[in-house]
């Protein structure tokens, strides 16, 4: 890390070698992804997140943004979510997903692995950049460096979160500015990239943060007169990056403030050092090359941690050596990166110590690679044979001690699949003895040979990844089975949703339909404080509306999705996908809209059976005991033990009820939904729909404001005909949009100040 490093301001940042190197990244996603490409007749599938997720999310927004009216409340995610809100951390910021908006909803999983393909070229192309910038030239080292980044463990574990890619692609442009800002007053990059990589995805840009103030810390501090002025340069370029990104930016801030993943906390008393367990999987995330998170073969058998930052073919031989033989701020920065890898708490750090994800590893990766792109530079210069017989001597060990402690002593069992564990320590080995041949054997053409081995390496291993992901999979067949059978279910009645628990992302997220329940972490707030009431306290699943009694009917979940032969009642569909016939039939169910006669208080509530609630919440809406004053004059008290007759009886009887109080023309989309009503009392209308704060509520164009009931809303609506409307707007999107135009108007007029200096 010396300021005399970086490439002379007449030489051209993109170069051949820049092209070549994105050529090359692509060629090994290429072969590393078109077996299962053309083993899906064309389509790209993997397992869990990615084909219930990554699948459906992009299609939903593609399908979403080209309606003739597109609004901001979407009722395909979960039982209705804000648009911006619901979709913003995996589609709406990433240029990729922008890419496959111009072709139809249903063609993206024919497009997703080709566009996988184009983010590991970009990942390798931006990786070199900054790499040609720190090291003063761009040669065959820096290629090497930029397919190691690209193709890491932390890429090929994280295959299953398509969206990751984004970041990891888009990354090395930040350090890139930070560089081209402190050292040759280039402020258009680091601005640039700032915006880019907070549009893409809020939750990883904030660990960018963290990690971009330590790397100026390291790279840049100096004497306090320049490091002062630097800091204020970077801080207002940020700055007036994320204000441009602020029309996704800011909504999201406001939202993730309300989600529970934001309460938890990690204690430095707790959760400094790792147990043995954690120990060990996070030498191997460093030392053996990246699994498939859902099915690994030691130490755990799945977890979705991200933990893998494996270099192709090196490992950290490349990067001990340096270490060794430099005592300078790159080496510090290396191990000071290091430490914080192997304590929770400190790691935690880049999740604002929420939770002790490895997700941040992807910028440890090229921090290794800058290490070892040095040492390739001038190999006779450092202990590069001593940095691989370390390297070399640590994965023995390491495969011997799991071995011996395997189901033995304390630790339990550590390896869940023998021959794999066996594989993956054989090819990080063979990539350290290829190395070591290549670097102390071979001087002419040492380059062309390393780089293909790199790249061969770096494609089996890819490759091998996306095969344990798919042999414990669902087939590409009936994925594509149920993308075809969703573009064939139609909203029946505004008023209803259909009961989809199994499947819920894939048929309505790739179609138009709503459910009552979704496999998301970006859902409605107000679903966390619903699944309370029932010790639901998972923050992706939504609590199975078909398991809880009660809870299908309230959420109005009259059509049903089955599989065979049609029954008697009333069929909405008959269909045929992959030769298994589908119909849609109707199940007793509320509509989303009905008024109430009682309520109860949520603490009276929890006296109640945990398997009797829902029934109870067809008999009652639930309120807070501070907020009975607001319902009160309207509704009459349910006690819990003047419900035992309600719990008892029949569902069928106060279903019926419900429905006889429903509101009358009930119409929905995706700006919210209107409804008339005609009681012939004051009363309180029920509507499951989420309480989200950015409702705009009016009775006959008079505003209303609404009443919270476990999540869910009310509305207090007086006697007589009214029409009532909903119309939601995501809380701080036209805050951050008009911050987004400001921010755009300063780096216009900036630029153009600048011009006028120069000219």
């Amino acid at each position: 890390m010396k300021r005399r490093n970086h490439i002379a301001r007449n030489e051209k940042l993109i170069d051949r070698n820049f092209w070549r190197c994105i050529l090359l990244c692509f060629v090994i996603a290429f072969f590393s992804f078109i077996y299962f490409i053309a083993a899906g007749k064309g389509a790209f599938t993997l397992r869990d997140d990615f084909n219930t997720q990554q699948l459906t999310f992009p299609n939903q927004v593609n399908g979403f943004l080209k309606q003739a009216d597109p609004g901001e409340w979407c009722w395909n995610l979960d039982i209705g979510a804000s648009f911006v809100n619901g979709f913003s951390f995996y589609v709406l910021g990433s240029p990729f997903s922008w890419i496959t908006f111009l072709f139809p909803r249903t063609m993206l999983p024919y497009l997703i692995g080709w566009v996988y393909m184009l983010k590991y070229a970009v990942a390798g192309g931006t990786a070199y950049l900054y790499l040609k910038y720190c090291t003063g030239k761009g040669e065959w080292q820096e290629v090497f460096g930029a397919v190691m980044y690209a193709f890491s463990g932390f890429s090929a574990a994280a295959i299953e979160f398509y969206h990751f890619h984004d970041v990891v692609a888009l990354f090395p442009l930040l350090l890139l500015g930070l560089e081209k800002l402190i050292r040759d007053d280039d402020k258009r990059i680091f601005t640039g990239a700032v915006f880019i990589n907070c549009l893409v995805n809020y939750y990883f840009f904030i660990g960018q943060v963290i990690f971009c103030v330590l790397y100026f810390l390291f790279r840049h501090f100096s004497d306090k007169k320049s490091f002062l002025s630097d800091t204020l340069k970077c801080l207002l370029c940020g700055c007036l990056g994320v204000g441009m990104a602020g029309v996704l930016f800011v909504p999201s801030i406001i939202y993730i403030l309300g989600n529970p993943r934001t309460d938890s906390r990690l204690t430095w008393r707790t959760d400094i050092f790792p147990i043995m367990e954690d120990f060990l999987y996070f030498v191997k995330g460093i030392l053996l090359p990246g699994e498939a998170m859902s099915n690994q073969s030691a130490i755990y058998n799945a977890e979705w941690n991200s933990t893998a930052c494996w270099l192709p073919l090196c490992g950290i031989s490349l990067c001990i050596a340096y270490i060794l033989k430099k005592r300078n701020r790159l080496s510090a920065f290396l191990v000071l990166l290091t430490v914080i890898s192997f304590s929770p708490y400190l790691s935690s750090g880049f999740s604002l110590f929420t939770r002790n994800y490895q997700r941040w590893w992807y910028m440890f990766v090229l921090i290794g690679v800058l290490a070892s792109v040095y040492v390739l530079k001038n190999p006779e210069s450092y202990p590069v044979r001593t940095g691989i017989l370390c390297n070399a001597g640590l994965l023995a060990a390491y495969y011997l001690f799991v071995r011996l402690s395997d189901k033995k002593g304390t630790y339990g069992q550590l390896i869940w699949h023998p021959r794999r564990f066996l594989f993956l320590v054989a090819a990080a080995g063979a990539g350290l003895v290829f190395l070591y041949i290549v670097i102390t054997a071979v001087k002419k053409h040492r380059g062309a040979v390393l780089v293909a081995g790199l790249s061969a390496c770096a494609c089996l291993m890819t490759a091998f990844v996306i095969y344990i992901y798919r042999i414990h999979s669902e087939s590409t067949e009936s994925i594509m089975g149920k993308y075809a059978l969703a573009q064939q279910l139609d909203v029946i009645d505004d008023q209803y949703r259909y009961e989809l628990e199994d499947n819920a992302n894939l048929l309505t997220l790739t179609g138009d339909i709503g459910g009552v329940g979704a496999f998301t972490s970006t859902c409605s707030n107000c679903r966390f404080e619903f699944n309370e009431i029932f010790e639901h306290y998972s923050s992706i699943f939504s609590i199975r509306k078909d398991e809880t009694p009660g809870l299908a009917a309230l959420f109005g979940a009259k059509f049903v999705l089955k599989e065979g032969q049609p029954e008697a009642a009333p069929v909405h569909l008959r269909a045929q996908v992959n030769g298994t016939d589908w119909y849609v039939t109707e199940q007793p169910a509320c509509p989303i809209g009905y008024s109430v006669d009682h309520y109860i208080l949520k603490s009276d509530l929890f006296r109640i059976a945990l398997k009797d609630r829902g029934i109870a919440l067809l008999h009652a809406i639930v309120i807070n005991d501070e907020e009975e004053a607001l319902v009160s004059p309207y509704l009459e008290r349910k006690e819990p033990d003047g419900m035992e007759q309600d719990l008892a009886e029949d569902l069928s009887a106060v279903i019926e009820q419900n429905i006889e109080n429903g509101v009358q023309d009930f119409e929905r989309n995706s700006h919210g939904f209107a409804c008339a009503c005609d009681y012939e009392k004051d009363t309180v209308v029920f509507f499951s729909v989420p309480n989200e704060p950015g409702w705009k509520v009016t009775i006959d164009d008079a505003p209303a404001q609404t009443i919270n009931t476990g999540g869910l809303t009310a509305l207090a609506v007086p006697a007589g005909a009214h029409e009532i409307r909903f119309v939601y707007h995501t809380p701080g999107l036209r805050a951050g949009a008009l911050l987004s135009a400001v921010s755009l108007l300063v780096l216009i007029g900036a630029w153009v100040v600048g011009r006028k200096k120069r000219g």
